[in-house]
C-alpha cells in the first residue's frame, strides 16, 4: 500500500471517526457491509432462491466495479449472467 501524503492524513482520520460515529449496526447497512452479507449468502447457498430469474442481462457498461462483477458471479452459480459490452 502507498503511504498517504501529510496532505491527506486528514482522510483517514475523518474515516476513523465515521466508524466510531456510526458503529458496527452503521457499517452493517453500509454498502461494502450489504455487499460482504450478499456474497456470503449466495455463496452459502445450494440451490438457486425462488424468484431467481434464469438469466440476468446486463447491457450498455464500460466498466464494473470490483464489488458488481464479484455480486454477478455469485448470481451466475444460479443464472445465466450475459454481460454485453461495447
Amino acid at each position: 500500500a502507498k503511504a498517504l501524503t501529510p496532505a491527506n492524513c486528514w482522510q483517514a482520520e475523518l474515516w476513523r471517526a465515521l466508524l466510531l460515529d456510526v458503529g458496527a449496526q452503521g457499517m452493517a447497512q453500509s454498502r461494502a457491509g450489504v455487499h460482504q452479507r450478499f456474497i456470503e449468502r449466495i455463496n452459502s447457498l445450494d440451490s438457486a432462491p425462488s424468484g431467481l430469474p434464469s438469466r440476468v442481462i446486463v447491457f450498455g457498461i464500460s466498466s464494473l466495479p470490483a464489488q458488481a462483477l464479484e455480486a454477478l458471479a455469485g448470481l451466475a452459480r444460479f443464472s445465466q449472467v450475459l454481460l454485453c459490452v461495447h
